[in-house]
């Protein structure tokens, strides 16, 4: 067994043709041992303490139980966006069966801890499950390709959260960047996807246009830190923006606008929610503290889940902007419409299939004058953010494409 593991380890940098070579000559070393695999119970996932808990203590679960559903995805999470649904997806699935959930990889603080669990067989658990259905959570991203050396062997419904899949490794031995790295998902029954622009970016592809993708647009996890309240007059102003700053979201054209308003309008409060790259960060709190800003825009970084509902909650109006987009959802987005809250987003893949009247959509590369002016206009004219009329028709919109209702469609697109 020993020796088997060693050779499967060697294996997994080989390029991918040459893997697939050896899985031809020698099938029981590829699906007998695959590291970094655990089977976890979702009776114990109440909740995220008890999800990383449950990892901690390296619980496995013996597969002599019987499951409905496999789901394979790296875990955990550790910061608002897309990839933060997998917890909530864990916990709903149980509503629908016994879910046993396949971690091959577990994030931790931003670092990929490799192998960290005990090597367990899929292809016993596939082989005693034989009506499981499995489901691959996958986007673009290193940790993603233990998931689709696991498809190659074990077919399922891929959940793809980012058509372009081409930063995998060894994705360059399946086709030319123009499939996105969409030939490593040949084994896939069915993709899913975000948005029609998502569906359509696949379509176009060489291989793409073989495959079966159906669109299921994410739905709004309307989460009970508290309930949400409607606004009122004595609000202090906070705007805000969730999630990663990244290039990709054109972090620095939002902290300029809000330098710009606090500048303009003296008793408003800003907040970058989530992480910032370092260098970042110090040029930009060395930026307001020459302009006596320190105290108006804040920089909490990764926050809890509650934490993250709490800056959103007390925020007037948030601005998520995106620069390129591969046709994919939000988390953060998603969280706030969740909260029936105003935003600001780029017209852009996904968000242009949003028909919400809180979501006020700008030009993709749109100046920054143009933002802090409709961001303005927002809160002194329309007063979007005391507005009780449209806080209730977030809430209908948000109410009618909850998390659990996406839930419960796609378990019906996965039997």
């Amino acid at each position: 067994m020993k020796i088997k593991f060693i050779l499967y380890k060697i294996s997994m940098w080989l390029p991918s043709p040459f893997r697939r070579t050896l899985r031809s000559f020698f099938p029981q070393l590829a699906r007998s041992v695959m590291p970094g695999i655990e089977i976890l119970d979702a009776k114990w996932l109440s909740d995220r303490q008890k999800l990383e808990d449950s990892f901690s203590r390296n619980k496995v679960v013996t597969y002599s139980d019987t499951y409905d559903f496999i789901f394979v995805s790296p875990l955990l999470p550790t910061d608002s966006g897309i990839a933060e649904i997998a917890p909530q997806m864990i916990h709903t699935f149980s509503l629908y069966g016994r879910v046993a959930v396949v971690c091959a990889y577990l994030e931790r603080d931003s670092k990929i801890e490799n192998d960290v669990f005990t090597p367990n067989c899929m292809s016993t658990l596939v082989k005693q499950n034989p009506n499981a259905q499995i489901l691959y959570v996958i986007a673009n991203g290193k940790h993603y390709y233990r998931s689709i050396e696991l498809l190659f062997d074990f077919p399922g419904t891929v959940l793809l959260h980012d058509v372009n899949i081409s930063g995998i490794p060894n994705s360059s031995s399946y086709g030319t960047s123009d499939d996105f790295g969409l030939c490593q998902l040949s084994n896939a029954r069915k993709i899913l996807v975000h948005s029609i622009h998502a569906k359509k970016l696949i379509e176009k592809t060489r291989t793409g246009k073989n495959y079966k993708v159906e669109v299921l647009p994410l739905g709004a996890p309307i989460r009970k830190l508290s309930e949400a309240t409607k606004p009122n007059e004595s609000s202090a102003i906070l705007i805000s923006t969730i999630g990663y700053a990244e290039h990709s979201k054109d972090s620095f054209k939002v902290f300029n606008t809000f330098v710009d308003l606090a500048i303009r309008n003296k008793d408003w409060q800003f907040a970058f929610v989530g992480r910032v790259h370092k260098e970042w960060l110090l040029d930009w709190q060395q930026k307001i503290r020459l302009l006596g800003l320190e105290d108006r825009i804040h920089f909490p970084g990764k926050v809890s889940d509650d934490n993250l509902l709490q800056w959103i909650d007390r925020s007037s109006l948030c601005i998520q902007l995106r620069v390129q987009s591969n046709g994919e959802s939000s988390g953060a987005l998603m969280d706030i419409i969740g909260r029936f809250k105003p935003v600001i987003v780029s017209e852009i893949g996904s968000f242009v299939e949003i028909k919400c009247d809180s979501v006020h959509k700008v030009p993709v590369g749109v100046a920054q004058k143009a933002i802090v002016r409709l961001v303005e206009e927002l809160i002194f004219e329309k007063q979007v953010h005391r507005s009780s009329s449209l806080f209730d028709k977030t809430k209908q919109y948000a109410q009618s494409r909850t998390f659990e209702s996406w839930f419960k469609d796609l378990v019906s697109r996965l039997r």
